[in-house]
């Protein structure tokens, strides 16, 4: 499993989680069950930014998956609330699916936006760095890659997300 950590301005109280994964989700249940849903996501990277501190674990190939749950179970409750995260659904899923600990308060880190804006529009709209994410904000792209073993675009993509969120929560933040 890879593993990056570096230090990092923070300027809010709590976690900023970023989670990725690969998989398909069930349509049956599209509106029916966010929860059975999502259920066949399988996590690639758990990643996240508190305190002062930005710190990402990578699934080094299918193999290397399920260490990368037992990662995020094993932090996940060491982590300070409240938890921020975009498109809240998804990752209350995958927490639910793979892991053994739904953070709660969990809020999405475009406030009112989160049913008007993606995070990569309200990026432009805040004139928010892209932190040169190698996907150029194209998530689904990150499947592709970590098939490929392009572990590091990926983690960078993350990493460049995570940032992205937080200059988000910061913005939304300040402007309340």
């Amino acid at each position: 499993m890879l593993h990056w950590s570096e230090k990092m301005d923070v300027s809010f109280i709590g976690t900023i989680i970023e989670l990725k994964t690969i998989g398909d989700a069930d349509e049956k249940y599209y509106f029916h069950s966010w929860d059975r849903y999502y259920a066949n996501l399988k996590l690639t990277i758990f990643g996240y930014i508190t305190k002062d501190i930005l710190v990402q674990y990578c699934a080094e190939g299918p193999k290397d998956l399920e260490n990368v749950v037992i990662k995020m179970n094993e932090i996940m409750p060491t982590l300070d609330p409240p938890f921020y995260t975009l498109f809240c659904p998804i990752f209350r899923s995958i927490c639910r699916n793979s892991g053994t600990f739904v953070p709660d308060p969990l809020n999405d880190v475009r406030g009112d936006y989160s049913t008007r804006w993606s995070g990569w529009d309200l990026r432009e709209r805040f004139e928010i760095s892209t932190y040169d994410d190698p996907f150029n904000g194209e998530g689904v792209r990150h499947e592709t890659e970590w098939h490929k073993e392009n572990y590091t675009d990926c983690m960078k993509a993350n990493r460049a997300r995570l940032q992205i969120e937080r200059d988000i929560l910061l913005k939304i933040t300040e402007s309340r």
